[in-house]
């Protein structure tokens, strides 16, 4: 079988006709991976004609810029819409197939301790957004979580925080949507301390809203959040991590109390536990040492 429909009519179908169940961030993903390094190589390609080779060609140049998660966007993109047009019976089998998926290895994010998340929040006891540095720190949002989370998810009876939305930012426009997974709509306990920055921030908020994080009654920005992080961090004097990093540290330290992982999963909204094992857990040398200790004690007499 020859199909000669080019590579890139064929994706251009098939990304339209999955794009109405996929997250407008996928979808812009998918187009950004397809656009820069699939159909400058192989789109006028027919599509029974498409090799192994011709889809190596398509992973060099970020190969060779070092872009290796890049490189695995791309076969990952061309394996998806090929396992379709071999399901369509457009191809009897596809060369993604053949090829190897590069190998990446992610770069853990930049976390603090303890004591530096200590150290931060008595610096911001009077930051207008501590109430957003308690949640990434006590409850591990993300940040389109924290962005937003409305106050009609938040249960001062109940004394709970229910997680239903998030705010993204896609092309330029920003949308409210659902969270990704079922495992991501969860329920999180307020402590008392955030419990207190929640009732102080909507009784001090002007302009009634229907989000938590707000700047002139607006919603507030990605960028705004990020960047008043960036001055907390110089105004606490400690080290200046990605704002996502707040949410490991949360993580760091609910491991040093004890938790659970399958617990820290369900906290997370991970729905894999192999996420939050291979990513999320940063055990402390302290942590380490005692466990080492303990299995010491065990084994020798």
């Amino acid at each position: 079988m020859s199909c000669q429909q080019s590579v890139a009519q064929f994706l251009t179908d098939w990304l339209g006709i999955h794009s109405p169940g996929l997250s407008p961030s996928t979808v812009a993903g998918y187009n950004r991976t397809i656009r820069l390094h699939i159909l400058p190589v192989c789109g006028a390609v027919p599509l029974g004609d498409l090799t192994p080779l011709d889809i190596l060609k398509c992973l060099a140049p970020p190969r060779a810029a070092g872009h290796l998660r890049a490189a695995q966007l791309v076969l990952v993109t061309i394996r998806a819409a090929l396992s379709d047009a071999v399901r369509l019976g457009l191809i009897d089998r596809s060369p993604a197939d053949l090829v190897a998926l590069p190998a990446h290895h992610a770069r853990r994010l930049g976390y603090w301790g303890v004591d530096q998340m200590r150290a931060f929040l008595a610096a911001a006891q009077d930051d207008p957004l501590r109430p957003a540095w308690l949640l990434a720190l006590c409850c591990g949002l993300r940040r389109g979580e924290l962005l937003g989370l409305r106050w009609a998810d938040v249960d001062f009876d109940q004394h709970l925080i229910h997680i239903r939305n998030q705010r993204v930012r896609v092309n330029g426009m920003t949308y409210d949507r659902p969270p990704k997974s079922e495992a991501g709509r969860r329920d999180l306990a307020i402590s008392p301390p955030l419990e207190e920055a929640l009732r102080a921030l909507r009784k001090q908020q002007r302009q009634l809203s229907p989000y938590v994080l707000t700047r002139d009654g607006q919603p507030l920005t990605a960028d705004a959040l990020r960047y008043a992080f960036r001055r907390a961090c110089a105004a606490a004097g400690v080290p200046e991590i990605p704002l996502h990093g707040l949410r490991h540290s949360m993580a760091s330290a609910a491991i040093d109390a004890g938790c659970e992982l399958r617990v820290l999963q369900a906290l997370l909204g991970h729905a894999h536990l192999s996420t939050t094992a291979d990513i999320y857990v940063h055990p402390s040398a302290a942590v380490r040492s005692a466990a080492l200790a303990s299995v010491a004690r065990l084994v020798v007499q």
